[in-house]
């Protein structure tokens, strides 16, 4: 096995954490620098279908936190009828109350207090996904002292290990205690405190018109990091491929990593997967190791590593997350010159214009990429399958 099969893969593995079954089973979570030393990321797979209250107040010291809501029919996470409360705010006594009820995406910065997350489910479960970035996991949250004032109380993953005890703390929401009862629907005229402040704090994704061929399915929502949601540092698409594709060239980013997540799109059950991906990923992009995976997982691309082209040989959809930790998106590639040296260049979403209309940044959505789109993909001929891959 070579070095990046074995340190910047991680096979997802299904979970049953001890809370009750307003989260549906299986759960699947990758847990930063618990999963994958060195990996600088966390997230969960999890689908909520019936209401409850999730979270209690807290802040995270370390970096930014993005709460994901889609709706689980997928591909069209747009299909979304429930009713979501964050409570979000830098005074925990003064918080206001985020509305949510379509396909959301919500930042909260360091130091921001938040919770907790009401969920009212009404017919159609919704996708939650916690995505944070930083290897190790923290949380600090506060309780009153016996004689006035506070004690503020830390929990992280690295002073209760790689997470042996899932769901044992939330007590009134454990598999034990937890009834859809207690959590009613929302009255209509609901009062809730929102300035407005916090607005810029909130992304509703739209539901992109995209040229792809039928191997990408349609609706796609995808979120192009500080040129849809400005300061943000999250940059992801949620895609399902419904046929065999080859993609991109041999690339490198700088300055953040990469996450590479291969699902199945039955949600909740992610391991409903069958195919097999072939990629290649190194420091040098002329001997560039093979990297093939056959199960749900989480690849890796580190800051500075080349990598593609990829092939997805697909026998079930796959839903695809290509996650970028950084708000521009950006590849640098070379280009042999005359004089056979190498050249290397530039694209990224702060010059990279639409090039069927220059007046419009580009979004990808696949109009012009000769032999991926409407009028050119055909599985067989356009999109042969390479000799190298899997």
């Amino acid at each position: 096995m070579g070095y990046y099969q074995e340190n910047c893969v991680y096979e997802l593995k299904p979970e049953d954490p001890d809370l009750g079954d307003f989260l549906a089973r299986p759960c699947s979570y990758f847990r930063g620098e618990a999963s994958m030393p060195g990996a600088t990321y966390h997230v969960g797979f999890q689908t909520f279908t019936k209401s409850v209250d999730f979270e209690e107040p807290h802040f995270h010291m370390a970096t930014d936190e993005y709460l994901v809501f889609l709706g689980a029919n997928v591909p069209d996470v747009f299909d979304f009828d429930a009713v979501i409360e964050v409570d979000i705010g830098e005074d925990p006594d003064d918080m206001e109350t985020m509305l949510i009820d379509k396909a959301t995406v919500v930042k909260i910065p360091p130091y921001f207090w938040h919770g907790p997350i009401r969920f009212r489910i009404k017919n159609k479960p919704v996708i939650f996904q916690q995505a944070y970035f930083d290897g190790t996991w923290s949380k600090v949250t506060r309780k009153p002292k016996e004689g006035g004032g506070w004690d503020y109380l830390y929990d992280g993953d690295n002073v209760y290990g790689a997470y042996d005890r899932p769901g044992e703390c939330y007590k009134k929401i454990s598999k034990a205690n937890y009834k859809e009862s207690d959590y009613p629907d929302f009255e209509p005229d609901r009062k809730r405190k929102w300035t407005g402040k916090y607005d810029y704090l909130k992304y509703e994704l739209p539901e992109m018109v995209t040229y792809w061929g039928d191997w990408c399915m349609k609706p796609q929502a995808y979120m192009h990091g500080d040129h849809d949601f400005p300061g943000s540092h999250y940059h992801i698409g949620f895609q399902v491929f419904t046929k065999s594709n080859l993609m991109e060239v041999p690339h490198f980013h700088s300055h953040a990593d990469e996450y590479l997540v291969f699902v199945g799109p039955h949600y909740p059950d992610i391991f409903d997967f069958d195919a097999t991906v072939t990629m290649f990923v190194g420091k040098d992009p002329d001997n560039m190791e093979k990297i093939v995976v056959d199960k749900p997982c989480v690849i890796r691309i580190p800051k500075d590593t080349w990598h593609c082209p990829i092939y997805f040989d697909l026998r079930k959809p796959v839903m695809f997350q290509a996650t970028w930790l950084d708000g521009i998106w950006h590849k640098i590639l070379r280009r042999e010159k005359p004089d056979g040296g190498w050249e290397y260049y530039y694209e990224g979403d702060n010059i990279r214009r639409c090039r069927l209309d220059p007046e419009k940044w580009c979004n990808i959505c696949g109009k012009c990429f000769v032999g991926l789109n409407e009028t050119s993909f055909e599985e067989g001929k356009s999109q042969v399958k390479p000799d190298w891959a899997e």
